[in-house]
This record gives C-alpha cells, structure tokens and sequence, in this order.
C-alpha cells in the first residue's frame, strides 16, 4: 500500500534533544479575555475520576495517568461560571474527546520514527491506517446513533461513550454537532497517516489543513451552540488555541515519539534554528489576537448601532465563550501533568523548557 502522502512533506523530524524551547509568559496576552475556574471543579473532578474508573479497569497506571491529566479542570475553565449539570456535560464529553484522539494515534504498534512508506514497513503502516478506519467507523456509527436515532443496519454498535453528550432537543442542532464531530474524526485519521509516514508536512499551511479539525475546538463550539456566523472570532480561536497547544506539549510529542509538531515543520519549512521558528509562531500568535480583537470590535459596532441592549449584552458573552476557550487551553497546558512543564516555569511567568 502507498500513502496519498508520499509525494507530500518533507523529511524527518530535526533532532531537538537537549535543547532549550522558550516560551514567554503568554497569560500576559490575555489578561483582559474571560478567564476562570468554576466553583464546582472540586465536585466535577471527583466525577472525571469516577467515570475514568468505570471506563478504565485493569490497568492501574493507565488510570492514573488519565486521572493525573485533571480533565475537570479543562472542563471548569472551559465553563468558569455555568451550573453543575452543563460542566458534568463538559467534562464528559472532554473525556471522550481526548481519549478517542488518543486511541487512534495509539491504533499502530509500530514506532512512528522508524517508519517508511515504502520497504517492509507497508504492511505495519496499512495495518494501522486499517484499525483506525474501523475504528473512525464504529464511532460515526454510534454517533449517528445517538444524535439522529438511527443506525446502519448489521452494525455492531458498542456504547463507550457517556450518552449525555448526544441528547440535543433541536434536530438542526444534532445535525449540526453531527457534521463536526465527522469532520474531526476524518481529520484525525489523516493526522494519523502523516505520523505513519514519517513525513512533516511542508509548511504550516500543508499543516494547519488537518490540524484546524483534529484540534476539537469545532467540536466544542458546537456542544456549546456557538453561532457560526462570527467566522472571524471563531477562525481566530481555533488557530490561538492550536498555536498554544503546539508550544506547550512538544516536550510530551517528542517523548511519545510522534512529534507532528508546529514548532519542527516552521524550522525545517524556514531553515530556522529552534529560537528562530518559536518566535515565528509566536508572531503568528500575537497576529491571530489582533485579528480576533479586530472582527469583536466590528460585531460590537455594528450590534450596538442596529441592534437593542439585550442584543449587545448577548454578543458580549459569545465572544466571552471564545475567549473563555482559548484561556482554557492556555491555562490547562501549564497546569496539567498531561503535558509535566508547570516545572519549567520561571519566576517571571516564561517557560524554558529542556526537550
């Protein structure tokens, strides 16, 4: 079998070992964004746990690595000041989310960095890609499921996930979340393919044409109800959260040994050295907030010059939700063990992180 990949990319990732990644101290950026812990995380934490338990047994250190990943907290700074019932929702949904991500990048035995698209590793590389279609597969199946209220026939459907994720009252919704959650699963099969092929993609543009879907914020939105016509906030919060996400966990993607990383694919695209390509990230960053506070403040203008009070009181808190997203992602990088760099913290709030 040949990959669709195999005239795409560029080589292998450049040996980063022993160097130093700098990050500064990007709360800064944010500090007038909505941000927050909701006062219900302690509960919604003892929730996680136990549902982790239930989904996870056999395996102690497996648990305890999914524990220590404090998907409450994700949950409770996603959504700092909603009632109890929608952040368990949150919550439960988070698990399945990162977990379903997890079990296709784990769907191949074989090691990422040794792999080829060509010799004798085809049949490792097919084998993987094979498993994690089936798998794509029996997800959209028992999505589908619970969202329109059907099933294929002679599908064999086996509910892993916690159903409370997929009760939506309005059709248009479900359909909606329905469409999001595909895109997602099919973007994290060809995320998949890119890691078997030992290949990174070109640039960041050959990059960010899988990894704006693979990042789940669509998905999220979505859960959410957030209006699809604010394009421009909404574009600009998944790109945010995706520049964070790529900063913070390179240290853990290149431990895994599947480092489809931003920072890599900028130095190798560029020709730059790791302080070089960090900072073209983080030009990229500061861009995309601009761009972001740009298109707030035009919706602002024009809502409050068309629209009643309650009509700008109800704009405030979308772009708020936006915001909140993104600060999310941002404080659960630095705090989560998932990622082990809270470490690497200095005095003045930067990272310099060993890789």
């Amino acid at each position: 079998m040949r990959l669709s990949l195999e005239d795409k990319g560029q080589a292998a990732v450049p040996d980063l070992g022993g160097q130093l990644l700098r990050i500064p101290n990007l709360t800064l950026e944010f500090a007038g964004w909505k941000q927050g812990v909701n006062p219900s995380y302690e509960q919604v934490r003892q929730n996680v746990d136990k549902r982790l338990g239930e989904l996870i047994r056999g395996n102690e250190k497996v648990l305890g690595k999914a524990r220590a990943g404090d998907l409450g907290l994700f949950a409770s700074s996603w959504f700092p000041d909603v009632d109890y019932e929608d952040l368990e929702t949150a919550a439960l949904f988070s698990i399945w989310a990162f977990f379903w991500d997890d079990a296709i990048d784990g769907s191949s035995d074989a090691s990422v960095s040794g792999l080829s698209i060509d010799g004798a590793s085809n049949d490792t590389v097919a084998r993987g890609i094979a498993e994690a279609e089936k798998y794509r597969d029996q997800s959209l199946s028992f999505v589908r499921f619970h969202l329109l209220g059907g099933v294929e026939s002679g599908t064999n459907v086996e509910p892993k996930a916690p159903n409370v994720i997929f009760c939506c009252d309005e059709e248009a919704l479900r359909s909606g979340f329905l469409g999001s959650i595909e895109t997602y699963m099919e973007a994290c099969v060809a995320e998949l393919k890119w890691r078997l092929s030992g290949k990174l993609p070109a640039n960041a543009d050959e990059f960010y044409q899988f990894r704006l879907q693979t990042s789940a914020v669509e998905m999220m939105l979505d859960l959410c109800g957030l209006s699809q016509e604010l394009t421009g906030v909404r574009v600009c919060s998944n790109k945010i959260s995706i520049i964070i996400n790529e900063l913070f966990s390179l240290k853990k993607e290149l431990k895994d040994g599947a480092p489809l990383n931003l920072v890599p694919i900028t130095m190798r695209a560029l020709n730059l050295n790791l302080d070089a390509a960090t900072q073209v990230i983080l030009n990229d960053l500061h861009s995309n907030i601009r761009d972001f506070e740009q298109n707030a403040n035009v919706l602002r203008e024009s809502t409050t010059s068309e629209h009643e009070d309650a009509a700008v009181e109800s704009l405030e808190r979308l772009i708020g939700a936006y915001q909140a997203l993104v600060t999310c992602v941002l404080h659960f990088s630095i705090k989560s063990p998932r990622y082990g760099i809270l470490k690497d913290r200095q005095d003045d709030g930067s990272f310099v992180i060993a890789l």
